[in-house]
């Protein structure tokens, strides 16, 4: 998809399975949301970013299980007190599927990878794999799986009008 501001710099953005892509001429995002705003102050790839990232993750995976539990328990109680079958207890853990469908944009990574940085990009499997120098110029990489609509050579052209 593209997106067009003010100064006229076009601006793209890509679903992917732990959250958006945004692209314009001089970055690539990692983001939550996909909102251009959660870009404003976004830092490179770090330890820094990993550690809040890894932090994230862990909180929402542990609200995830937690919550999961509390629906678990309630529903065993529940099916105990009426008498339904056990059988029924062993449908309740799905619970988590659902809740971690809604969540799972929440687990994927948020920094920004200069285009500049990038020193190739390679077809992965389902995803793309980008190779760069983050922050303290150490190589690096990215996996990104299902990128819906991104593709290594729409990148490729990114690359290549950045060098010129």
């Amino acid at each position: 998809m593209k997106f067009s501001n003010s100064d006229s710099e076009i601006r793209h953005f890509f679903k992917y399975e732990y959250g958006y892509i945004n692209i314009d001429s001089e970055n690539i995002y990692l983001t939550h949301t996909g909102n251009w705003s959660e870009t404003v102050n976004m830092e490179a790839k770090n330890n820094k970013t990993i550690q809040k990232s890894t932090k994230r993750k862990w909180w929402i995976l542990s609200c995830i299980i937690i919550g999961s539990g509390l629906i678990y328990l309630f529903h065993f109680l529940e099916i105990l007190s009426v008498g339904k079958s056990i059988i029924l207890i062993l449908f309740i853990p799905l619970n988590c599927l659902p809740l971690y469908k809604y969540m799972r944009s929440e687990l994927g990574q948020k920094f920004l990878i200069p285009i500049k940085n990038i020193t190739s990009i390679e077809n992965e499997n389902s995803g793309l794999r980008i190779n760069f120098r983050n922050e303290v110029f150490e190589d690096d990489t990215v996996y990104l799986e299902y990128p819906r609509g991104l593709d290594k050579e729409f990148l490729q052209q990114l690359l290549a009008e950045e060098k010129d």
